[in-house]
């Protein structure tokens, strides 16, 4: 791994190469300066996001000391290094300057950490899961209920391929109170859907079922909003919104594969709403979104990986020499037909071989409250808008983005072409700020343990 001393020998390089007029190419000076703030911000995340957070901020502090007496301070170092704006460069030597500080007494923080983990995450994860289990058997009725009328409506119209649930009933994130999403998947065009739609939305409305609350043609499925009358519960019926089921499904491996993201998965949505900062509808992010960014950073942001990209995993035991599988599923996208591949790896023992390839045999065993703590850090200060959040994508390097947006986070769906589930947050609203301030507020509290209940 680099230190901040060959970084700084490869500036000087490149500078006196540009002063000496070795750049022959006119564009290969601002090629070199692309690449290599590129390479700088990579950089920067795998040494603040390694796997030891003692050994990470003794290295911090010891070369603030080294450069120093080589009058390369810490600020300078950012400033030279890193293409942020001056006031986001500001906040970061702030910030990294504080935790150098902070981290000069590791054992009251790793304490803090630790009774965060103790007294907070896991009363609340064991409260919120063991509740979520009920609710979901009592939605097991429900879909049940509704799957049975909708093959008494269109059975005799041999449309149905398959009914499937998905959201968060399906994908292990509901929380204390849950709905249920239900997908029909038609043998028929999704244009050619409308009537069948209507005849499942009269016969609720004629039998008094439920009470009809929206009836929707989206961009390519249609929607029908139930509150149901006997349970009082909300449910969504869709037709040909195959996609979404897809999403549900990988994001159930995902969780199953390691209990670290669920936690994590579980706590940030509580927060989030919590601090009233959840919701697309309200321009924040939806649960979601907020669950991709959290699968991009364990993927792509943390060192060791602690979860692999189930997407690319080779069907086949030879990680060296790869064999890819397609399972190609088309759709229309605003009247066009689009298509995507829906193959990712689902079985426990291949994927857990793949981590430990792509890793060198290291693990990462790192606490849970570290890796919350981490989550907000990335986020609210490290966090380069120029990269995607993808978790199709097998590094940093390969997020970054073709052409420049205005989201705060722009979030790559894993199947849907086009589609960013990051678009409810622009940057620099007061929506985004107020995201951001939740989560720099998060980290202090967590850091002094101001948030532990005695």
């Amino acid at each position: 791994m680099e230190d901040f001393s060959t970084i700084d020998i490869k500036i000087n390089n490149i500078n006196n190469n540009i002063k000496k007029n070795k750049v022959e190419n006119p564009n290969e000076q601002d090629i070199i300066a692309k690449n290599f703030s590129k390479n700088n911000y990579i950089f920067l995340v795998n040494n603040l996001f390694s796997n030891n957070p003692q050994m990470l901020h003794e290295e911090l502090s010891n070369n603030e000391s080294k450069m120093q007496k080589s009058d390369i301070n810490l600020k300078e170092f950012i400033s030279i290094h890193f293409e942020y704006d001056e006031p986001k460069k500001k906040i970061i030597y702030d910030y990294l300057s504080y935790k150098i500080n902070l981290f000069k007494n590791f054992q009251k923080i790793s304490l803090n950490i630790k009774q965060f983990e103790e007294k907070i995450i896991f009363p609340l994860y064991e409260r919120i899961t063991s509740k979520a289990n009920q609710e979901k058997k009592n939605l097991d009725y429900i879909l049940y209920k509704y799957t049975k009328i909708i093959k008494k409506v269109l059975n005799k119209f041999d449309i149905i391929e398959e009914i499937a649930p998905y959201g968060s009933y399906v994908n292990n994130f509901m929380g204390e109170k849950g709905d249920i999403d239900i997908c029909i998947i038609p043998k028929i065009p999704w244009y050619s859907c409308r009537g069948y739609a209507r005849k499942i939305n009269s016969y609720i409305k004629n039998h008094y079922i439920g009470h009809i609350t929206l009836f929707h043609k989206s961009k390519n499925f249609f929607l029908i909003s139930i509150c149901d009358n006997e349970t009082k519960k909300n449910i969504d019926i869709t037709i040909h919104n195959y996609l979404p089921v897809i999403n549900s499904q990988i994001i159930k491996i995902y969780s199953q594969f390691d209990k670290r993201f669920h936690i994590m998965g579980i706590y940030i949505k509580y927060w989030a709403k919590l601090n009233q900062v959840h919701g697309a509808a309200y321009s924040y992010l939806s649960s979601y979104a907020l669950i991709l960014m959290i699968i991009h950073f364990l993927q792509n942001v943390i060192k060791p990986r602690i979860l692999p990209n189930l997407q690319k995993i080779p069907v086949n035991d030879d990680f060296d020499n790869p064999i890819f599988k397609d399972n190609i599923y088309k759709y229309y996208n605003r009247k066009k037909q689009v298509s995507t591949n829906l193959y990712f790896e689902s079985d426990m023992k291949k994927i857990e071989n793949y981590l430990n390839y792509i890793n060198k045999g290291e693990k990462n065993e790192e606490s849970v409250g570290n890796l919350i703590l981490k989550f907000f850090e990335y986020y609210s200060y490290f966090y380069d808008d120029k990269y995607l959040i993808s978790i199709k994508r097998n590094s940093l390097e390969e997020c970054l983005k073709e052409k420049k947006d205005n989201y705060a986070f722009s979030i790559e769906d894993p199947f849907e072409l086009n589609k960013n589930p990051g678009s409810s947050m622009t940057k620099n609203r007061a929506e985004h700020l107020y995201f951001v301030e939740c989560m720099r507020k998060e980290i202090n509290s967590i850091l002094l343990g101001k948030n532990i209940k005695e």
